[in-house]
């Protein structure tokens, strides 16, 4: 999941590597979250936005990276009795 923080009710696009991975909604606590449609990989990432604000403004947004790590299986072990 990816989140953020914004203007109450701008409308943004978030893009990983250039490929549009989500479109949500700021919250009107200033507060976004969204789950991307895209497959991350493991690796780094670009990550981009666009904001459209009520007016119709849009204007690039943050931009930053993130690393993707897979997941760790933790293995059970055997209870002693």
């Amino acid at each position: 999941m990816l989140s953020g923080t914004g203007e109450p009710r701008t409308k943004l696009k978030v893009f990983a590597d250039g490929t549009e991975a989500c479109t949500p909604t700021v919250q009107p606590n200033g507060t976004w979250h969204c789950t991307p449609c895209i497959d991350l990989a493991p690796g780094e990432h670009q990550i981009t936005t666009t904001a459209t604000d009520a007016a119709g403004n849009t204007s690039p947004g943050a931009q930053g990276s993130i690393t993707i790590t897979p997941p760790t299986e933790e293995r059970s072990r055997p209870h002693a009795r």
